[in-house]
């Protein structure tokens, strides 16, 4: 059974021995609590699921003969269960993952494949299961030193994919791009590729043109398709399927119902339409990057991209080259090879204008902002409104001096606010914003408040989250302020945060995945309400990567 806890708490690493044989890198103490849990468990219960748990962790404890002995009473309970599960046609997959893992911990490689190639045959599907299998596995052997090549084999788990692409040409283009007439050929190259790469799972948006054809192609295998909006569905139809035509609508209706989650990244599309998009692909990036890595597996980007530069930001030739960037082989459908394929000439390439709806311009805001993608940190004082009057020179002095001078000599927010027992500081990126966020938080553990007069418990509750935003200059104060829905949002998450935690959005999470950030990790929480009936939402705790 699956020891989720142990790969968030060691992230694979900490598993490794030191030099001396029966001592870990860290995290012993907890180790040794969970060997207990699981040892008791397994002895009142005798269920094999506590006791593969404990015979793996014996091993990792250092406590060969113990490990191995519990290991043959767990197979010993699992054949039997096995026996019996075939007899009645009843599944056997959790059988023959732990008689796989029981094949490790004894060193017996090829049993284990055996037992690991069954497991996948009757799990295909089940890419959970599949995935918490082999993470399993793979801690155990990077425990042991061993190679994991044999046993990654076993497992197939597909490729997650991601995706941008060019949508329909709209009426007022010059030179043609995608036309409609070109739509058929498009399909069928996304569907070849699909093919040839074995696609199951993909993230994409769901513009008329390639984006749909993706998501049709992609669902007509079977498969898995999760969308990213980058704001709600009223507007994003408004602006990006219905200028194709109505027949579009209904095919983006379709996706939309069929599509396994569909995730909306701003509530409204406000001012520069093109930051809007750049943001919901660097969301969409980072949940396809953070899907990979839950499964133990790559991601594959995907375009239909005509290689030339787009129209500005946010577009395909945007997601391209930032793709390429992060040091991966983007598989490309041409456009502008189908485009002289198709021999449709300029002048017969315009779009089809039969139910076409120019979208409008967009909006400018009366007043001069600038909007920016920025990372919002809200922190709020546990228990302040229990201080005494007599405590307060001390709050302002020690407390809040403390974090006034982390702000100088940590990473340094571009904007700060305190109002009270609150506290909004705006970065520059989720990486700076993270990072500040544990340091924050270590400042607020490794205190001793009483020494300063202020209780000895006193701690922070820190949100994070990203977005854009717009910076302008307030008119009442005459000083520098961040403004917008996405402020708002990451306010409503700081109430629901226990007192000493950090706690971030999907959309910082994922935006963490993206850049590749090393120093912390975004582990789930579930989702959860927040506060004053803003919604319910995925969220994250952070913790430093040790």
């Amino acid at each position: 059974m699956p020891l989720l806890w142990l790969e968030r708490s060691c992230q694979g690493k900490q598993l490794r021995r030191t030099k001396n044989p029966h001592r870990l890198c860290g995290g012993e103490c907890q180790y040794r609590l969970s060997y207990e849990h699981y040892q008791q468990a397994y002895t009142l219960g005798q269920r094999w699921s506590a006791g593969i748990n404990a015979a793996t962790l014996a091993l990792i404890l250092g406590d060969r003969q113990q490990a191995h002995q519990l290991a043959n009473e767990v197979k010993s309970a699992c054949l039997q269960e096995l026996a019996r599960i075939q007899a009645e046609y009843q599944d056997p997959y959790w059988c023959y993952a732990t008689l796989g893992e029981v094949a490790l911990i004894q060193s017996d490689q090829e049993n284990a494949r055996q037992w690991y190639v069954q497991a996948n045959q009757v799990g295909q599907g089940r890419l959970g299961n599949l995935s918490s299998t082999y993470r399993n596995a793979r801690l155990l052997l990077e425990f042991l030193d061993a190679d994991q090549r044999g046993i990654r084999e076993c497992f197939q788990i597909p490729s997650v994919f991601v995706f941008a692409g060019h949508m329909i040409d709209r009426p007022q283009r010059s030179q043609p791009r995608f036309p409609t007439q070109l739509e058929p050929l498009v399909s069928e190259a996304i569907q070849a590729q699909l093919e040839s790469l074995d696609a199951k799972l993909g993230y994409c948006s769901a513009a008329n043109g390639s984006d749909i054809l993706f998501a049709e192609a992609m669902l007509a295998r079977g498969g898995e398709v999760r969308i990213v909006l980058p704001f709600a569905r009223e507007e994003f139809i408004h602006d990006s399927v219905l200028p194709a035509g109505v027949e579009w609508v209904k095919r983006f209706d379709r996706v939309i119902e069929q599509a396994t989650e569909v995730i909306v990244v701003s509530q409204r599309q406000q001012g520069d339409r093109s930051l809007a998009y750049e943001y919901s692909n660097q969301i969409l990036y980072g949940l396809a990057q953070m899907r990979a890595r839950q499964l133990e597996t790559t991601l594959t980007p995907l375009a239909v991209w005509n290689g030339s530069p787009g129209d500005g930001r946010g577009g395909t030739a945007t997601m391209v080259k930032y793709w390429q960037n992060q040091g991966h082989q983007v598989h490309i459908v041409d456009l502008k090879a189908l485009l002289k394929q198709s021999q449709v000439k300029a002048s017969q390439a315009q779009p089809d204008k039969k139910g076409i709806i120019s979208s409008k311009p967009d909006s400018v805001p009366n007043v001069e902002l600038t909007r920016e993608i920025m990372a919002m940190l809200f922190a709020d004082v546990v228990q302040f409104s229990r201080l005494g009057e007599d405590q307060i020179a001390a709050y302002v002095q020690h407390f809040l001096g403390a974090i006034a001078q982390l702000t100088m000599t940590s990473y340094q927010p571009v904007h700060k606010n305190t109002w009270g027992d609150a506290i909004y500081f705006v970065f520059a990126s989720v990486h700076e914003a993270g990072c500040f966020a544990l340091e924050l938080q270590n400042l607020m553990q490794n205190t001793e408040w009483t020494s300063k007069g202020l209780p000895e418990h006193l701690s922070l509750r820190i949100a994070l989250h990203a977005g854009p935003v717009y910076r302008c200059i307030d008119p009442v104060t005459g000083r520098m302020n961040y403004v917008g829905s996405h402020v708002n949002h990451a306010a409503r998450i700081e109430p629901v945060t226990p007192p000493g935690q950090v706690y971030a959005s999907q959309a910082f999470a994922a935006l963490v995945a993206a850049e590749g950030i090393a120093e912390f990790t975004c582990e789930y929480v579930g989702r959860m309400a927040y506060a004053k009936g803003y919604g319910t939402f995925p969220t994250y705790f952070i913790q430093h990567r040790y």
